[in-house]
């Protein structure tokens, strides 16, 4: 199959994909320059071209201080590194050329001038939308998350250019999720939280708890709860399947962050683990309750004390929100 001067050659395009994401690693970026459909012998050529390269024009606007000093420097160094493929029409196969020679460093000294791509955008909004300061992202999840891209080399300019879609307060986000379930089972309330959200939570005497959705209800009978609770302020609410216990989190989350298991990525082992898609926002207010939880409560507190706690918070914010409103 290889002719000319294709010398390299993968089964199919999902194994071209994913070297082509092994190749990235080395921090260099592909984009796609090119795409061309040859309908008598090739299904279709791709040419890809280092993202430091030419743009293949010639620059509108002319300096008037071509003498001046930059501190960043320009990310354009006319970068010669191409990768052209080759597929067929009768077979899965697929060819290709690389020049991988650059005119500039890669690795960490390239970083600056590569795009973090929208799933590392999604991954950092969910940190930041669970109340993770930005400064502790580029250092406390470098070892549990390297594998998940440039993580792991963050700067903290980067945190600055990337927000939360939702600008609310900590605790509306950390319940937000399950409060629409809420809102579906109970379409009587108000919900009036919605409307402002700079109210502070005040605590309210003998609040009103509304009856569990079969789908949030307890494994465990009533009996089989502790005695002594958390208080709503030191756990952040979330929402769990049918009959996951706290000492299934603390197993999970043990197996998510395994270094050695590191030839999945963290978003499969959550799904694999508590049986859900991966959704940045869910993943991190799980990560939040795990982190929040005490030796004792990984033993004794259950599913049925995290959906009192919730209930609690939510009557709070709805009955100073009434209040307010009265």
């Amino acid at each position: 199959m290889l002719s000319g001067h294709f010398s390299l050659q993968w089964a199919s395009k999902e194994d071209f994909t994913a070297w082509r994401e092994e190749e990235q690693k080395k921090t260099i970026e592909f984009l796609e320059n090119r795409r061309i459909w040859d309908g008598d012998c090739f299904d279709e050529t791709v040419y890809y071209v280092c993202s430091r390269g030419a743009t293949g024009g010639t620059a509108a606007y002319t300096k008037k201080n071509s003498h001046w000093q930059q501190k960043v420097p320009a990310k354009r160094t006319g970068c010669k590194c191409s990768l052209t493929i080759k597929s067929y029409l009768n077979t899965k196969t697929v060819v290709g050329k690389y020049n991988e020679s650059h005119n500039h460093e890669i690795g960490n000294a390239n970083l600056r001038f590569t795009c973090i791509s929208k799933e590392m955008r999604e991954l950092i909004a969910g940190f930041l939308r669970s109340g993770v300061s930005s400064n502790n992202i580029p250092l406390a999840q470098t070892s549990s998350c390297s594998h998940t891209g440039h993580l792991n080399v963050i700067t903290h300019n980067n945190m600055i250019r990337i927000t939360p879609c939702t600008q609310i307060p900590l605790q509306l986000a950390l319940i937000d999720c399950t409060l629409e379930e809420l809102e579906a089972d109970e379409p009587d309330w108000d919900m009036p939280w919605r409307c402002n959200s700079k109210i502070s939570p005040s605590p309210s005497s003998s609040p009103s708890i509304p009856s569990f959705s079969p789908r949030t209800s307890s494994p465990l009978p009533s009996s089989s709860a502790p005695s002594s609770q958390p208080s709503p302020s030191s756990l952040p609410a979330s929402t769990w399947p049918l009959g996951l216990t706290v000492a299934h989190i603390s197993a999970a989350f043990s197996h998510i962050f395994d270094n050695e298991s590191s030839l999945l990525s963290p978003q499969r082992r959550f799904e694999m683990e508590f049986g859900e898609d991966w959704n940045p926002d869910v993943f991190f207010l799980h990560y939040n309750l795990w982190k929040a939880l005490s030796k004792e409560d990984l033993v004794t507190l259950d599913l049925i004390c995290l959906l009192g706690i919730l209930l609690l918070v939510k009557t709070y914010y709805h009955k100073r929100l009434a209040l307010n409103d009265s």
